[in-house]
């Protein structure tokens, strides 16, 4: 009888042991298939909103220079300056929401006044100065294709062109033009997988021709001159730079 519960005592102890010995042998090849395991994909920040200020080039000044030469407005001014010449807005302003569907596509509304700047003219006489306001806000949907780094958009616009004379021309209001258009574009936005990005984006605005004028002045001794209607292009190019944030 004693040697029976030996034996069995014996027994159980064995296999104790074996099953430690198992477990124990089982637990490095538990550590590889965990260190194996993928790791959790990092979170898909499908929205994006960007600021950008930067610099306009284009735009109705032109025009308006060479109407105001033909109109007798390019005389010299009180202290020699030359006539004509334009003075532009320093920080025009890009904000953009957008939405990435799918790679490579994004769809995104923009809004922007990247264009503002006043040309002024100098007549014969003394009094006979003409100052041409004129500026630009746009809004469109934007449709972008390519990685989150480096995209080009495309998309229509509403344009409220704007005009008027300046403060020699007693500040009237603006005249406001409604124009349908659209937009290009082309952005690098870097790093590309960062929460916080910077953005470079170059912005082609294609807004058409409007007629501004006429404006008129009267110089010391009573004496009219006239900047005549006059037609003149609003498309420009924005180039800006600012930071970006995806969520």
């Amino acid at each position: 009888m004693r040697a029976r519960l030996l034996a069995l005592v014996i027994a159980g102890c064995v296999a104790q042991s074996t099953a430690e010995a198992q477990q124990t042998a089982s637990s490095p090849a538990d550590t590889t298939v965990q260190a194996a395991m993928p790791a959790e994909p990092p979170p898909i920040r499908r929205w994006s909103v960007i600021v950008d200020v930067g610099r306009a080039s284009g735009g109705p000044s032109a025009d308006i220079e060479q109407a105001m030469r033909t109109a007798d407005l390019d005389h010299p001014g009180l202290f020699g300056n030359e006539n004509p010449f334009t003075t532009t807005e320093s920080l025009p302003l890009l904000v953009e929401a957008q939405y990435r569907i799918r790679e490579p596509w994004s769809v995104g509304v923009l809004y922007g006044r990247s264009l503002a700047g006043a040309t002024w003219g100098q007549g014969p006489v003394f009094g006979q100065t003409i100052e041409v306001d004129y500026s630009v806000t746009s809004v469109a949907t934007m449709l972008s294709a390519g990685p989150r780094a480096l995209q080009i958009a495309l998309g229509p616009a509403l344009h409220r062109a704007r005009s008027r004379p300046g403060t020699s021309g007693g500040g009237q209001p603006w005249s406001d033009h409604w124009k349908v258009g659209f937009i290009a574009q082309t952005r690098a936005m870097m790093p590309a997988g960062s929460r916080v990005f910077l953005d470079l984006t170059v912005k082609y605005s294609f807004v058409g021709r409007l007629v501004v004028g006429p404006y008129s002045a009267t110089g010391i001794g009573g004496e009219v001159v006239t900047f005549p209607p006059t037609s003149v292009q609003y498309n420009h190019l924005f180039v800006g730079l600012g930071p970006g944030l995806r969520f």
